[in-house]
């Protein structure tokens, strides 16, 4: 029995070094074994990447045909290209496994896979590698066993996926075009040999005192000083060479058995983050011998190559689901793992992320938890909103640690949000006493309410055809809604010269717009028009001879001039902007017929000035401009 034993384990320990099966996902010879793959977040949107004949038939790829993979200059930094049709063979990687592809690139840089089409989006799975090597064809294997970079943060072992994406150069934005050449997708299953990995350290930026530096990890079940690392030749870099199965593994440095160790929040690229959320490492794939850039202690990056980015935002109503950065491409959709912090409870929430000399992207901000995001704030005509990214905020290219201060929804300098715009309870009204056709219900939709059918019906109890409705929370900044009918089987029309309305880039959505900067009752509209209607009651009269505004075009006051007929009356005005907010109103006594109204506070634009007297009113316009 115990030589029984003994030969059954030599077999193992042999098998356990034998090259490991593998499953060929792509590799572009045959039609069952090709695909396509459509770009994105480039001017190639939509065109799809082509098989070629192989450029550089040498090293450890002369098959014929392999596929390319183009990105523009000036692409978005997480521009890619997925599947499309899906490959005929899924990846599978119920059995665990290494995710390997053959890639040729003309300089160093990256590459990152992502899995979707699982059972469902919550456990798409995402991971970067680098590329070592230029002008050759080299071997880049994804370890599924690690957890998800993306939002999911979860790994991708036992699951199976229809759909690959690839980022070539992720988080990378270049200034001239590049090639990528790509092949023999597969997975690798079954038992692999060991490889040697060398881990290096540059300790030159550490201000504290040690004595010793070691590389923990899951590999040696973070030892306290398992794997010592050296400096024989004094340049402060620390080298330890470990010796350990294919896989992926989390690891950090530390100092003289744990009394210092590297401090990562969780946001740097090279660390993962395990479902705790407590605890930030390193991570290592490892399916090669692998001598790893000597990176700054508690950077991602060499020495002098990492800056920090600090974004503080005053927030003056954060949503109990949090507050996030997002967007861009580089950050998580909201909800996701980029929560900014506020310990102190004073209004400003913070979040500072590394990341490499150069880097630069869009972002905005999310009050909640809203993957769609319908939360984010609205900055639409302010100088910081970027039109032709989503109205996005843009950092520039970084080329030392930086802070950002400002205020969710406003382009400010500071997180002082005093100023800054306030959610509202706001009251919606429509006249529908012009509207020919049959209608049951009317609805008030918008951005708001995610354009829902049925969420907000307006009412109109004293029948006089004006009908409302009063949202109690609405998001501070700006918004767009319309009337529709019967859960959008009309709805109100617009032309895109209408100017209580905005259109989207395309022209084929127009809605009405205003601004939420705390409680609100908004003008009452004429259905389908920018028309203000009589406001209250059926017996208002409409008359033309109430007032008159000197000057029409005003930059510090304007003067409201009534007729002496209406002299013994009580008389209202108010200020109503084109978004239907009452910016001002004002009581004029009876025997008064002059109303002074500051408007130096007032931005440019269009303003409506309506007058009552009893039941007779008018409404003109006036133009600020300063």
């Amino acid at each position: 029995m115990k030589k029984n034993y003994f030969f059954g384990f030599l077999f193992c320990l042999f098998m356990s070094n034998i090259a490991s099966a593998q499953i060929t996902i792509l590799d572009f010879e045959s039609a069952s074994k090709s695909t396509t793959f459509q770009y994105f977040g480039s001017s190639l949107e939509p065109q799809l990447t082509e098989i070629i004949t192989n450029p550089d038939k040498t090293g450890i790829n002369t098959s014929e045909k392999v596929s390319n993979f183009k990105k523009p200059a000036a692409s978005q930094s997480w521009a890619g290209a997925f599947s499309s049709p899906n490959p005929a063979t899924q990846i599978d990687l119920t059995t665990g496994g290494m995710i390997c592809m053959k890639v040729w690139s003309d300089h160093v840089g990256n590459v990152m896979l992502k899995l979707e089409g699982g059972p469902s989006s919550s456990v798409d799975w995402e991971q970067k590698v680098e590329i070592k090597e230029a002008n050759k064809w080299v071997e880049v294997c994804f370890d599924p066993s690690l957890n998800s970079t993306g939002a999911s943060g979860k790994p991708a072992t036992g699951i199976v996926y229809k759909k690959p994406v690839l980022f070539f150069d992720f988080d990378i934005v270049l200034t001239a075009e590049k090639t990528w050449f790509f092949d023999d997708l597969v997975v690798k299953t079954g038992s692999v040999g060991p490889k040697k990995a060398t881990f290096n350290v540059n300790m030159k930026n550490y201000t504290g005192t040690f004595g010793k530096v070691y590389v923990s990890g899951t590999f040696n079940n973070w030892s306290a000083d398992a794997n010592e690392m050296t400096d024989p030749d004094g340049d402060k870099i620390y080298s330890a060479e470990v010796t350990l199965p294919q896989g992926g593994y989390e690891y950090k440095f530390q100092l003289d058995a744990w009394k210092a160790q590297e401090e990562f929040n969780g946001f740097g690229l090279c660390t993962v983050t395990d479902l705790s959320g407590k605890f930030h490492n390193r991570a290592l794939t490892l399916a090669a011998d692998k001598v790893l850039e000597p990176v700054c202690f508690n950077s991602c990056y060499k020495c002098g190559e990492g800056v920090n980015v600090s974004f503080n935002l005053g927030v003056p109503s954060p949503s109990a689901d949090g507050v996030f950065l997002t967007g861009g491409g580089n950050f998580d959709a909201p909800g996701g793992k980029h929560r900014m912090q506020d310990p102190d409870k004073d209004g400003v929430y913070s979040i500072k992320v590394e990341r490499q000399k150069g880097f630069q992207s869009f972002f905005t901000f999310a009050n909640g938890n809203c993957p769609d995001y319908s939360c984010k704030e609205k900055i639409t005509g302010q100088p910081c909103a970027n039109a032709s990214n989503f109205d996005d905020r843009k950092l520039n290219p970084v080329t030392k640690d930086t802070v950002i201060n400002t205020c969710f929804g406003v382009c400010s300098t500071t997180t002082a949000c005093g100023n800054a715009p306030k959610a509202g309870k706001i009251t919606f009204r429509v006249n529908m006493k012009d509207v020919k056709e049959a209608f049951a219900k009317v609805y008030v939709s918008g951005t708001f309410n995610n354009w829902s059918d049925i969420a907000n019906e307006m009412t109109d109890a004293d029948k006089d055809k004006i009908y409302e409705v009063t949202i109690p929370a609405i998001p501070a900044g700006k918004q767009e809604f319309k009337f529709q009918l019967d859960a959008w089987k009309a709805q109100e029309q617009f032309k895109i010269t209408d100017p209580c309305t905005v259109a989207d880039p395309t022209g084929a959505f127009i809605n009405r717009k205003f601004e939420v900067n705390g409680d609100s009752t908004l003008a009452t509209y004429c259905y389908s028009t920018c028309t203000i209607c009589k406001s209250v009651g059926t017996n208002d009269v409409l008359v033309n001879n109430l007032i008159k505004i000197q000057p029409t075009v005003a930059s510090d006051e304007v003067s409201v001039v009534f007729a002496a007929d209406f002299d013994a009356t009580a008389k209202q005005i108010n200020i109503i902007a084109l978004d239907g907010r009452t910016v001002a109103s004002y009581t004029v006594a009876p025997n008064t017929r002059t109303q002074t109204i500051s408007v130096s506070q007032l931005p440019n634009g269009l303003y409506l000035v309506q007058a009552k007297a009893g039941v007779n009113f008018q409404t003109e316009k006036v133009v600020v401009s300063h």
